[in-house]
C-alpha cells in the first residue's frame, strides 16, 4: 500500500502510461483519509470555541443561551472559513487524483479525456457552494438571532436553501460515479495503446 502511494505522489505530473486498480484505489484510500484529516483539524477550532463559551456561561451561572448570542457573528465566520478551507483542500485533492486518474483509465483501454467529466461537475459544486457562502452565513445569523429573540424569523428559509444547495450539490457526483465507474474497471492484459502493463504493487 506505502508503495502504491509513493509511486502516485512521486507521478502526480505524470499522464503517460497505465495504473493498476490496486494502486490506483490504494491511492484514493490516502486522499480520502488525508481530506478527513485536513477536515477535522480545520473543524476542531470551531468545535473548541462553541463548547468553550458554553462551559463558561455554565461555570459561571450564566445563561449559556445569552453567551451564544454574543458569539454567533463570530461563529459564522468562523463557518465560512472552514467551507473556504474545505473548498481549497477539495481542489488540491482533486488536482492530485487527475494524473492517477488518466494512468487508470489508459490501464482500461479508454482515454484520459474522461478525466474531464468529474473536473467539469466538481469545479460546478465547489464555484456553486462558494456563491452561496455568504448567502448562507447571512440566513445563519439571522435565523439564530430571531430565535433567541424570540421572533419568528421571517427571513428567508435555510432550510429551503439547504436543499437547493443539496440539488444542485448532486451534480459533483456524477464525478465521483464517473472515477468509481471505470477506477474498478479490469486492466487490458499485456501492453495496450497507452504502454505496457502496469506497475503492480
Amino acid at each position: 500500500m506505502l508503495d502504491a502511494i509513493k509511486y502516485s505522489l512521486a507521478n502526480l505530473g505524470r499522464i503517460e502510461g497505465r495504473d493498476s486498480r490496486g494502486t490506483f484505489w490504494y491511492y484514493v484510500l490516502f486522499l480520502v483519509i488525508l481530506q478527513f484529516v485536513v477536515g477535522l483539524i480545520v473543524s476542531l477550532p470551531i468545535y473548541i470555541s462553541m463548547f468553550t463559551v458554553i462551559f463558561d456561561a455554565t461555570a459561571s451561572g450564566g445563561d449559556p443561551n445569552v453567551a451564544m448570542q454574543g458569539m454567533f457573528e463570530d461563529l459564522v465566520s468562523q463557518i465560512r472559513s472552514q467551507m473556504a478551507v474545505s473548498m481549497i483542500v477539495g481542489v488540491v485533492i482533486g488536482l492530485m487524483l487527475i494524473a492517477s486518474f488518466v494512468r487508470r483509465l489508459h490501464d482500461a483501454g479508454y482515454t484520459g479525456w474522461i478525466v474531464l467529466v468529474p473536473l467539469a461537475t466538481q469545479a460546478f459544486s465547489i464555484i456553486y457552494a462558494y456563491t452561496f457562502m455568504d448567502r448562507m452565513g447571512e440566513i445563519m445569523l439571522e435565523n439564530m438571532t430571531a430565535g433567541f429573540d424570540g421572533a419568528s424569523g421571517g427571513g428567508p428559509d435555510p432550510f429551503a436553501l439547504q436543499a437547493e444547495m443539496g440539488c444542485l450539490g448532486l451534480v459533483g457526483w456524477i464525478g465521483y460515479i464517473v472515477v468509481i465507474g471505470f477506477g474498478v474497471l479490469k486492466s487490458q492484459e499485456g501492453p495496450n495503446q497507452y504502454g505496457e502493463g502496469p506497475v503492480r504493487f
